[in-house]
């Protein structure tokens, strides 16, 4: 019995449709409706090739982070020969230290930012402090706050209202901000409903005291299973999975995709759930499907083009960190 099969793909232009041909049908049509939402959809009727591209323009915008169910129907004249209903693959869009495209980095301006502009969740950095509290903040020195010579691991919780942030994108448009504690960020991120992916900055520098600390925190503000901390240094992987925390691992310079894949067995090895790798050119789907194979959520960033999104997408990752805004 002749199947039909039908294979979804982003591009550049948008949600690319191929079919196989069915003996006898003289024209294709498709319909497609967006998942959890029947009664927004775009018919195309009278197709006589074997693929159709829907245009971002088309369709309620497009998007590469939403689901769509794809129909498509095989005819000869006005029977109905074959028919055949796949949902579209979905992916989890990441703002990349919170939302910098739009709002200071690493700030819960930035978290706001996040939930407005549509992304699932939010990247962000941490340093310990030598007064032990744990502070959201990417640079080693305080130059957005002003304050250059001024070492980010030297401050107390005390000390934050001396060194607002005065630089970032769009810092005009916010009330003063000032550096969050993990404590805030977490407790903002859950009230917005966004995952957090959290980046050990201090490679294993951080005592066992802190990674403790950020376990009890995730725990009380009911985080745990919506929050992933990395590292790209190995034993810190092994030490925060070890903790409680999910725990990450991050290749920042893949140099093949044998280095990819070695780096997709460690993070398994450590019991670690999540795979992170930069986007280059080595990204594909065998790394991917590695990572699925042990389980392990599987990401790239920085995703900074709709071509590489697509790419990256079509690759079956779980998610992508960007700093572009591809929801619009």
């Amino acid at each position: 019995d002749e199947k039909l099969s039908v294979i979804c793909e982003w591009d550049t232009k948008g949600l690319k449709i191929c079919w196989n041909k069915i003996s006898g049908a003289t024209r294709y049509n498709i319909k497609v409706t967006r998942y959890n939402n029947t009664e927004k959809y775009k018919i195309v009727r009278n197709i006589t090739s074997l693929k159709y591209t829907l245009p971002y323009s088309q369709f309620d915008s497009l998007n590469l982070n939403k689901r769509y169910y794809v129909t498509v129907a095989a005819y000869k004249g006005s029977e109905k020969l074959k028919t055949k209903k796949v949902l579209t693959a979905d992916i989890e869009i990441v703002g990349h230290r919170g939302c910098m495209d739009k709002a200071p980095q690493n700030t819960l301006a930035g978290l706001e930012e996040a939930k407005q502009s549509g992304y699932d969740s939010a990247e962000a950095d941490f340093y310990e402090t030598k007064s032990g509290e744990i502070l959201i903040f990417h640079d080693e020195f305080l130059t957005k706050c002003g304050a250059p010579d001024v070492n980010i691991r030297n401050i107390t919780k005390d000390d934050i209202k001396n060194y607002p942030i005065i630089n970032g994108k769009n810092i005009k448009l916010y009330e003063t901000q000032y550096i969050p504690t993990i404590d805030q960020y977490v407790s903002r991120a859950r009230e917005l409903g966004l995952r957090l992916y959290l980046h050990m900055k201090d490679k294993n520098n951080m005592t066992d005291a802190a990674i403790r600390k950020i376990y009890r925190t995730l725990k009380k503000h009911d985080m745990l299973n919506r929050v992933i901390v990395f590292s790209s240094n190995k034993a810190a992987c092994k030490r925060i999975a070890q903790s409680g925390c999910q725990a990450g691992f991050l290749l920042c310079e893949p140099k093949s995709i044998q280095h990819e894949k070695n780096a997709v067995t460690y993070a398994a090895k450590v019991n670690a759930v999540m795979q992170l790798i930069r986007y280059s050119e080595f990204t594909e789907k065998s790394v991917v499907t590695l990572a699925h194979k042990y389980g392990l959520k599987m990401g790239f960033y920085r995703v900074s083009t709709q071509e590489s999104a697509c790419v990256v997408k079509n690759a079956g990752a779980d998610f992508l960190i960007t700093d572009e805004d591809f929801l619009h």
